[in-house]
């Protein structure tokens, strides 16, 4: 994906391995920056910084029509729309695995006030209070996150003879969900939280998007293209 739209067709000369200079640098570029961020783990050593060469690879692509003739992404919609679905299929596969490879979490008990920081990511403990409601009681804990309240609980259910329940509080942003879960409130005030940061979970739904645009944009005209054929088909006359 990364190489292959950059070299013609059994004339893989030194012009074409040129084309392939941006891919690489993508590709140098997204390890080195592993690198450097302390990343040690070697299927994301692989698999990250081949993604930036197809990406690289896509933009290089749509880089060339726009700065040529731009009218050709009409045009030749297919091929382009193929590189774009095949860019949703990076972004995609860059979510899943920074949300697999990259997730961190932590087990920790708070006091009111105190705080705990995962992946960079600090929230607050403010307290615990009971709630009650038509079918269950809870037991609800606050944690400030920036200027979000979550609200990580356990639940109790009576008509289900007295099974619990945990309700996990979950936040998204750009970057990274953030997953907080109520393990247990103790008698002194104090409750015990597990954290869990997965990044890039919202590049899947965004990669997923780019996918379907691909997909449209080259099937866009189709049903237009097979009418048109259809009025240039010439009669035939069959022998009686």
């Amino acid at each position: 994906m990364a190489a292959g739209p950059l070299l013609p067709w059994r004339r893989a000369g030194r012009p074409a391995l040129l084309a392939l200079r941006w891919p690489a640098a993508a590709a140098i570029a997204a390890f080195l920056a592993l690198l450097a961020s302390g990343v040690e783990s070697i299927p994301a050593l692989v698999a990250f910084p081949l993604a930036a060469a197809a990406g690289a690879t896509v933009f290089t692509e749509y880089g060339r029509a726009l700065f040529k003739n731009r009218h050709v992404i009409v045009r030749r919609r297919r091929r382009y729309g193929a590189y774009l679905a095949h860019l949703g299929l990076v972004v995609v596969a860059v979510g899943i695995g920074a949300s697999q490879l990259g997730q961190q979490q932590t087990l920790t008990t708070l006091q009111p006030g105190q705080h705990v920081t995962v992946a960079g990511y600090t929230l607050t403990y403010e307290g615990a209070k009971d709630r009650q409601l038509s079918d269950h009681d809870e037991r609800v804990a606050t944690m400030r996150f920036g200027d979000q309240r979550l609200e990580p609980a356990r639940a109790t259910y009576a008509g289900l003879g007295g099974q619990a329940l945990t309700h996990v509080a979950i936040t998204t942003t750009p970057i990274a969900d953030v997953y907080v879960v109520l393990v247990a409130t103790n008698d002194d005030g104090s409750a015990t939280f597990q954290v869990f940061v997965n990044p890039l979970v919202t590049w899947i739904w965004a990669g997923g998007i780019v996918l379907i645009l691909g997909v449209v944009l080259g099937n866009a005209g189709e049903a237009a293209l097979a009418g048109e054929l259809a009025r240039r088909r010439l009669p035939i006359t069959l022998p009686a």
